[in-house]
């Protein structure tokens, strides 16, 4: 994500660190790492309260519970060859639920439009504009 890496164990133990600072992390957590060497360890993960949900994309699913919405298609974006834009703040500002498909990512960013009332301008299938 932009300049950092969030790194979550699904099971067993890990060593995670950056600059030459690492910290264990076992089942169920989470560390972000940026510039600045490891972050945080946090049980669970704050963006994903079930440690299931940050790992649905082993199952090829996106699973997010009370999410903002731009936050939810940054996570798309990166499974679309193309790009999805959000020219609203309030719509990017809207918080969601659910559990999609990551083969389709078009399909889910046009369903979670539909789900936060907003309208979707497709160009050339590459780029999907949500107003």
């Amino acid at each position: 994500a932009d300049d950092a890496v969030m790194v979550q164990v699904r099971s067993g133990r890990v060593e995670a660190g950056a600059a030459g600072r690492s910290r264990a992390l076992g089942a169920g957590d989470a560390l972000r790492l940026d510039g600045t060497g490891p972050g945080i360890v946090t049980h669970p993960d704050p963006a994903h309260p079930d440690p299931t949900q940050g790992l649905g994309w082993l199952d090829g699913r996106l699973v997010f519970v009370d999410r903002p919405l731009g936050d939810v298609l940054a996570e798309l974006d990166r499974y679309l060859p193309g790009r999805i834009l959000v020219t609203d703040p309030a719509i990017a500002a809207r918080r969601v639920t659910g559990n999609y498909r990551l083969d389709d990512p078009a399909g889910s960013t046009l369903a979670l439009a539909a789900v936060a009332g907003a309208e979707v301008t497709q160009i050339t299938g590459r780029l999907l504009i949500l107003h």
